[in-house]
């Protein structure tokens, strides 16, 4: 099987929108929970699972769009994420 990190490091890799300053944070947010899925492993959370999910649909809008997916601040896409995987980890909400 191959790791979450792995798999998402071979997308990452394939397209260099993903390079762009303006797609950073959402890279380094699927990376951040890639990691912590494989570090899991079978014991990997639902919140978690859904939260790497979540950000994989928003790294996939750059491909389909062209640009950096556009945040609301309204809780959806990765920002939606992030606070999900910062209220997992104890911390702040975005």
């Amino acid at each position: 099987m191959v790791a979450c990190v792995d798999a998402l490091e071979v997308t990452i890799g394939s397209d260099s929108r993903f390079s762009i300053p303006q797609n950073a944070a959402l890279v380094s947010l699927c990376r951040l929970l890639a990691w912590q899925i494989d570090d899991a492993g079978d014991g990997a959370s639902s919140r978690i699972t859904a939260a790497y999910l979540s950000a994989l649909k928003d790294l996939a809008k750059v491909t389909t769009t062209g640009a950096a997916v556009p945040t609301t601040g309204s809780g959806g896409g990765s920002i939606g994420a992030l606070g999900k995987l910062q209220s997992i980890k104890g911390g702040k909400s975005a």
